[in-house]
């Protein structure tokens, strides 16, 4: 057993000398290389002996426990400390805990120090085993120090690692003063398209791109590369002086003439630190999510280092502007994008944001109802193209430009099918709804299922060609289903009820009389 260096301090003779003999200390892992009486004479003895632990009293003469603790930790800081109390003194204990003290042990003395002492013991061992592979780590990673960089801020950037474990972590490894300097984060790869025109081409283009990105960048900078989950290239770029960005657009924007071909990327802007480089790394990603719907360059004001806006998306707003669609009113539209325009104005990037994402939002419900002919598509993807083009207020226009053709063109194709087109899976799902008018449980969801669209817009449809909503229709079929029991059966009002897919008959009972304005009971009397 490895035995610890124990320093036992107390102003007391009589206990001193009681802990010091009466317990066997090496049965549990400790040799006492001192004992002291008093603060200042257990400083001394710390500062010769540099002890695994102390175990010391909290109320004393010339210096107490909280004091020693203390001063102690400039002269060992690795030395942990064990207090002595009395019941008394249990807020001197809870300070001294505070201050780090492994443990209190709470006077008279007796065995159940020992059972803590051991718990203190096995603490101490696997700290010292922690740290012997620490140092042999450092000795291993001596010649390895960038790459064991690369790999520490690869776990942070991915919340494997805290910031506070990457600070202490990466300065005993390397030393790089991380924390002063500026971060910006590029993400690249090859269009899209050529996976799907060049297959085979497109590793070869990729593996020429990200090495190519990877030797020019370090003749300016000091970077870290990664890959993203589906192969594009991450450059955690080290700017120093973040004002030399420009070099790094510069660079960006040459690819397509130096490689022969067209590129996907994005931008951060420059952030300080170890905080900072994770800020900058999840702009880029999201950036990049982004640049890949648009298929073409993003970029933050990168040289402008403000915060990120605050604002938020508008997301009623843009329920308003879909609502309008859906009901083909152009008055209605245009109201609807004069609510929508003070969501914007802030920042010129987010505005971009805003109505890039209300024009994805609208094109896919116009995909899931009424589909997108060839020139709504064409127009959106002009409005796409034009995002890095155009400022914002250009764009607001062009949108409503285009959602305001996509009603007009709604409008004008209705008479041409529309209407008898939505009447047959109407015509469907009633007959579905006539059939099944016994089950409790029929909704919405299980019927527009049974004629293969989505709900809401099922919903809508269904709305239009009935006048009614689902709800509205399927309440006025059970009541009308349960007239014709009333009138052609003797069946009592529970087993109409079931037979119209409600439990409840004091519930049927209410509906029934909400509808019709009279209770079952009289309807089937005046009617026999």
């Amino acid at each position: 057993m490895q035995l610890l260096k124990l320093i036992i301090v107390d102003d007391e003779k009589i206990i001193l000398q009681g802990m010091t003999t009466t317990f066997d200390w090496n049965a549990i892992g400790f040799r006492i290389v001192g004992t002291a009486m008093n603060g200042e004479a257990a400083l001394k003895l710390i500062e010769e002996e540099i002890p695994d632990v102390v175990l010391t009293d909290i109320r004393m003469k010339k210096m107490d426990g909280i004091t020693l603790m203390e001063r102690a930790k400039s002269i060992s800081p690795n030395t942990q400390f064990v207090v002595l109390s009395a019941y008394k003194d249990f807020e001197y204990a809870k300070k001294a805990c505070a201050l780090g003290a492994l443990e209190y042990i709470v006077k008279p003395v007796n065995d159940e120090m020992m059972v803590t002492m051991k718990k203190v013991y096995d603490h101490c061992v696997a700290e010292k085993q922690k740290q012997a592979v620490f140092e042999q780590w450092k000795e291993l990673l001596a010649d390895n120090k960038e790459g064991f960089g690369a790999y520490m801020i690869e776990h942070y950037l991915a919340d494997e690692l805290t910031l506070d474990e990457i600070k202490a972590n990466y300065a005993a490894f390397t030393r790089d003063e991380v924390e002063r300097h500026h971060y910006t984060v590029l993400c690249i790869d090859v269009d899209i398209v050529y996976k799907v025109k060049e297959f085979s081409e497109f590793s070869a283009k990729r593996f020429a791109l990200l090495s190519y990105m990877e030797k020019k960048i370090k003749e300016d900078y000091h970077l870290w590369t990664y890959k993203s989950p589906d192969g594009a290239g991450i450059f955690i770029v080290d700017l120093e002086d973040h004002d030399k960005l420009y070099k790094l657009k510069m660079l960006v924007d040459a690819v397509p003439h130096e490689l022969g071909f067209d590129v996907i990327s994005a931008i951060s802007k420059a952030f300080s630190g170890f905080e900072g480089m994770k800020k900058a790394y999840n702009q880029c990603i999201q950036l990049y999510s982004l640049a890949c719907e648009l298929e073409t360059d993003l970029e933050y004001n990168v040289v402008d280092d403000r915060e990120e806006d605050d604002s938020h998306y508008p997301y009623e707003r843009e329920r308003r502007i879909i609502s309008a669609m859906r009901k083909n009113d152009e008055e209605l539209l245009k109201e609807a994008f004069i609510e929508f325009l003070p969501s914007l104005g802030k920042n010129e990037n987010v505005d971009k944001i805003f109505l890039h994402q209300l024009a994805v939002h609208v094109e896919l419900v116009l995909k899931e109802t009424y589909g997108l002919n060839d020139e709504i598509r064409t127009r959106l993807q002009e409005f796409y193209s034009s995002l890095i083009r155009y400022s914002a207020s250009k764009l607001f226009h062009m949108c409503y430009e285009i959602f305001l053709y996509a009603v007009k063109d709604r409008k004008d194709s209705i008479p041409y099918g529309e209407e008898q087109y939505y009447n047959e899976y109407v015509n469907i799902a009633c007959a579905f709804i006539d059939e099944h008018l016994d089950e409790e449980g029929l909704s919405i969801g299980r019927v527009a299922e049974e004629v293969h669209l989505n709900p809401v817009y099922f919903g809508r449809v269904f709305k239009s060609v009935k006048n009614m909503s689902f709800k509205q229709y399927l309440l006025k079929q059970k009541v009308e289903r349960a007239k014709e029991l009333l009138l052609t059966t003797n069946a009592n009002i529970m087993e109409i009820s079931c037979a119209v897919g409600i439990s409840n008959a004091s519930y049927f009972t209410k509906l029934f009389k909400q509808v019709v304005g009279i209770l079952p009971s009289d309807y089937k009397e005046r009617n026999a």
